[in-house]
């Protein structure tokens, strides 16, 4: 759950992150992603923004949307 109230999850294979609306609505973001990104696990920081892992660049990030 992010806190927004949306689901969050990560595609590691997709290269993407995506969102499931309170509706059902999906979408998919990628952009400024590289393409070895490979996000895996999301969540919200004591901050209120979406934090993810990246696989492939042992690094954490911030998913701004």
């Amino acid at each position: 759950m992010g806190p927004d109230g949306n689901i969050w999850f990560t595609e590691r294979s997709g290269n993407k992150i995506g969102r499931i609306t309170t509706s059902g609505v999906v979408t998919e973001y990628s952009s400024g992603m590289s393409s070895t990104t490979k996000p895996i696990g999301i969540t919200t920081g004591p901050d209120g923004n979406l934090w993810f892992a990246e696989a492939s660049g042992n690094k954490i990030a911030k998913f701004v949307y």
